[in-house]
């Protein structure tokens, strides 16, 4: 019997992605480099640091500092993120009720922050589903996914993750 049901936030719960690779593609226009947000999603799941490495090798952007990059990603980001509409992915709600209802634990699993993660979930007006929240590197592993398992003492069949 499933018991719980781990989800990571962005790309999951909403689409924020799509904001941040188009912010990504302004940025390299100013830089004089021309990429959509479909040439861009690549980058989709990795660490901020990790993209700003690849961009910088895959843009010719080698004489960038990475963390000017990353500082002009993330204020540009976060003027876009906090001012627009937020809403969740296809069916989330749906599903998460479904969840609810049979009595299964839900959790957030992600490598943003938890003001970052409660501010999604408040915007969404999803937070009342949820159980738990744990920071995790970008790309969540099963190793990772092993110690809720073992904390929550369930067994791999009674726990789905989604990310």
């Amino acid at each position: 019997m499933l018991k719980a049901v781990l989800f990571d936030c962005d790309g999951v719960l909403m689409d924020s992605e799509s904001i941040y690779l188009s912010c990504v593609s302004q940025i390299l226009g100013t830089l004089g480099k021309l990429a959509s947000v479909e040439e861009l999603a690549y980058l989709i799941g990795a660490d901020i640091h990790v993209i700003t490495e690849r961009l910088k090798q895959d843009f010719g952007l080698e004489n960038y500092d990475t963390e000017e990059l990353i500082r002009v990603q993330r204020t540009l980001f976060n003027e876009r993120f906090y001012r627009e509409k937020l809403t969740p992915m296809d069916g989330l709600e749906g599903f998460l009720e479904s969840l609810k209802k049979e009595g299964i634990l839900l959790a957030v699993v992600s490598s943003s922050g938890q003001d970052y993660v409660e501010y999604v979930l408040d915007r969404l007006r999803i937070r009342e589903y949820f159980n738990l929240y744990r920071r995790q590197p970008a790309v969540p592993s099963p190793s990772q996914t092993c110690t809720w398992r073992q904390s929550g003492g369930w067994e791999s069949t009674q726990m789905r993750r989604w990310w």
